[in-house]
């Protein structure tokens, strides 16, 4: 096994509190850079405060995931990481802005979306503007912190582009987690990549990183998936059950109907008249540990890619902080169950 480089750096030594605070300095910091973005632009609302809280705002769990990844495999460089973080969460934040209007979403981190506050052309524009920012940020840190972002939305642009083509069908579960992993694993797979990078890690090992941040990634997205069928709006922050609104198969949605067609549902899943019966389905607790152990054997999978930490405890608290809202969907443990 290839070990580490330790370069020579002044670093913060790693421990929870540590990593709480260089998030908060990411966080700050995304502020700063969207703020600056911002303030020559006549955006079409009387105080654009709100506007910039609802961009900047967030748990910034990919922030928190690069952090602690970099802490996990070595001695991080802080300046890397620390702007590699807010490249990221950039890229991020623009993406939620295309999704929103895409999605017709009215809410986001609990204020009114972008394109909801302003206007549509306005939010794309604002959307493309971080993404250039998100670029000339990484690119400042070279030419190798440019690329998994770039590959990270090249990866965005093709999930949200296959979504038309998902399907309700037996075999469908592999195209909708595929699905799921490009809009959502792909930014989790860049944090990973981007962690082992401040970490001086061996280059030769960034597929086993970018891999193992996919799956955790992809574990985060079933997670909201079932927040999302069994939370309200006020607790999610964000419009209540759009994926079934919209006819977007989840997989515990894709899961639900199985299930009802097993029990003689003929109706196809994009029928309005069908709605109730699958949210309900849904939101039961066969579907639950259905996703659940998903769920796991995606963590397994994850931890199975990544090389020897040299501080295991943080990829624990890697794992920890990025599925840290399944513990809201109560039900029972998991359980092998056929959809």
């Amino acid at each position: 096994m290839t070990t580490p480089t330790t370069l020579a750096r002044d670093a913060e030594p790693f421990s929870p509190e540590a990593i709480d605070d260089q998030v908060s300095s990411v966080a700050a910091g995304l502020r700063a850079r969207i703020s600056e973005s911002l303030a020559n632009i006549p955006l079409p609302v009387e105080d654009p405060s709100p506007v910039i809280d609802a961009l900047s705002g967030g748990k910034h769990l990919r922030a928190r995931t690069l952090l602690l990844i970099a802490h996990s495999f070595g001695t991080p460089d802080p300046r890397f990481s620390a702007e590699a973080a807010v490249a990221l969460e950039l890229l991020h934040t623009a993406s939620l802005v295309h999704d929103d209007i895409i999605d017709r979403s009215q809410f986001r981190r609990g204020l009114p979306s972008l394109h909801s506050a302003a206007d549509e052309a306005t939010a794309i524009l604002i959307a493309d503007l971080l993404i250039a920012v998100s670029f000339e940020t990484a690119a400042a840190l070279g030419e190798r912190a440019v690329t998994p972002l770039a590959r990270a939305f090249g990866q965005l642009c093709q999930g949200q582009l296959l979504e038309p083509a998902l399907g309700w069908g037996a075999d469908a579960r592999p195209a909708i987690e595929n699905y799921a992993t490009l809009k959502t694993g792909a930014l989790f797979g860049s944090a990973f990549e981007l962690g082992a990078m401040a970490a001086s890690y061996d280059p030769a090992l960034q597929d086993r990183f970018r891999a193992s941040g996919e799956r955790l990634g992809l574990a985060f997205q079933l997670t909201d998936d079932l927040l999302d069928v069994r939370d309200d709006a006020l607790n999610l922050g964000k419009d209540h059950g759009a994926d079934l609104r919209n006819g977007i198969p989840t997989l515990p949605l894709w899961s639900a109907y199985r299930r009802l067609v097993d029990l003689g549902e003929t109706r196809c899943a994009s029928d309005s008249s069908l709605r109730d019966a699958l949210a309900g389905e849904a939101g039961s607790d066969r579907t639950l540990r259905y996703t659940k152990k998903r769920i796991v054997a995606l963590v397994e999978e994850c931890r199975s890619l990544l090389p020897p930490a040299t501080q295991p405890g943080a990829v624990d608290l890697t794992v920890d902080a990025v599925l840290a809202d399944l513990g809201q969907s109560s039900g029972p443990d998991c359980e092998s169950e056929a959809p």
